[in-house]
């Protein structure tokens, strides 16, 4: 049996990656396949195999990684990587050399694969020195494309979709009594972190000229991403937009995750008006269609793994037109067959990504690649 360290933020650290990462090692632990451990920032024990708090991303990550990797002595080593979870990228390269140079398997998911070079990244050379010394795993063919745009050979680049779960819903009365929300609109939501680039102001703005406003409710839940001061600035500036309104309502709160099925259970449709241009995918996204709820979302590249799926102009979204998030949202608010359709299609394809699905495929390439 394969000895296998993933190596990431966990819960209860409140992070998106966190709960990806608590979904596939469980669905890992759950084949039988390995001897399996989390080696984490902030994680405690939830299944049946040890998870180890070890690093922080604002310490020494790279000599507490590769101390405690050294003790345990995988077979292979899973990173999760995004900017945010190792903003020292210089010193995240070197902790996949020392690991290498002793003798582990390495694969690195990249949960967003871009291109360019900053201050904190230069991509090119990121995916030059991964790939010299193991593998990566991105979600789409984009993220792939990301990395042909280097030259570099991609025989070492893995495609597997973001997991699905499926969470167990209440009913909807039951769940809009739990957030005193009416029984008798069609409510339209907004979950998670908060930013700029979430684009939140765009459907506030379309919202408010909805003419069937008086029959829908916007429901906007999370709280300032990292609760930095600019981004509660622009949760400020979005609630003096919602004023105009009477039917948009905020819950200002981080979401557990025992609250996202009663969010999920008391909405009629998921809005992700996100502006992020870069490959990558959403955690969120897979929840809602598990969940059995529609979405509508921008017209942008995080969202592309979809488009192979459905192809209903009415679900991707330009970016910043006011007009056609207007003209969606009262399509799909006015039109259960419509409704019904998206979601059937979007159900299917959360099937075929459902977590045991994904974590079979990363069975599949830690064994032929052993």
């Amino acid at each position: 049996m394969l000895k296998l360290a993933l190596i990431s933020d966990y819960p209860p650290y409140k992070c998106g990656i966190a709960n990806y990462t608590s979904y596939l090692a469980n669905a890992l632990s759950g084949t039988g396949l390995f001897d399996m451990c989390v080696i984490s920032e902030g994680g405690r024990p939830d299944g049946t195999f040890p998870v180890y708090d070890t690093y922080s991303r604002k310490g020494s990550f790279r000599h507490d990684i590769v101390k405690k990797v050294t003790e345990i002595k995988p077979d292979i080593v899973h990173i999760q990587h995004a900017l945010v979870l190792f903003p020292d990228t210089d010193e995240f390269l070197k902790m996949i050399e020392e690991i290498s140079a002793l003798g582990i398997k390495i694969f690195v998911t990249l949960h967003t694969a871009d291109i360019g070079r900053s201050r904190k990244i230069d991509w090119g050379k990121f995916y030059e020195t991964v790939l010299q010394h193991g593998h990566l795993i991105v979600h789409n063919e984009m993220c792939v494309n990301s990395v042909k745009h280097y030259n570099i050979p991609t025989e070492k680049v893995h495609v597997i979709p973001h997991g699905t779960a499926f969470l167990e819903l209440p009913g909807k009365a039951e769940a809009r009594k739990k957030l005193d929300l009416p029984t008798d609109e069609f409510i339209f939501l907004i979950l998670g972190f908060i930013h700029p680039l979430k684009n939140h102001h765009t459907v506030i703005s379309a919202f408010r000229g909805l003419k069937t406003a008086k029959k829908c409710r916007l429901l906007i839940a999370g709280m300032a991403d990292r609760n930095t001061w600019y981004n509660r600035l622009y949760i400020f500036g979005c609630r003096v937009l919602s004023l105009f309104s009477k039917k948009i309502t905020w819950h200002n709160v981080f979401v557990k995750n025992e609250d996202l099925p009663v969010y999920f259970g008391a909405s009629d449709m998921m809005l992700m008006p996100y502006w992020q241009n870069y490959p990558s995918a959403s955690g969120i996204f897979h929840l809602t269609i598990g969940a059995k709820l529609p979405v509508i979302c921008s017209d942008c590249v995080k969202f592309s793994e979809v488009k192979n799926f459905i192809k209903e102009e009415d679900v991707f979204i330009p970016i910043f037109s006011i007009s056609g998030w207007r003209r969606s949202m009262s399509k799909f608010a006015g039109n259960p067959d419509l409704l019904k359709k998206v979601t059937d299609k979007l159900f299917d394809y959360a099937k075929e990504t459902s977590w045991p699905n994904v974590a079979a495929q990363h069975a599949e390439i830690f064994q032929k690649n052993d």
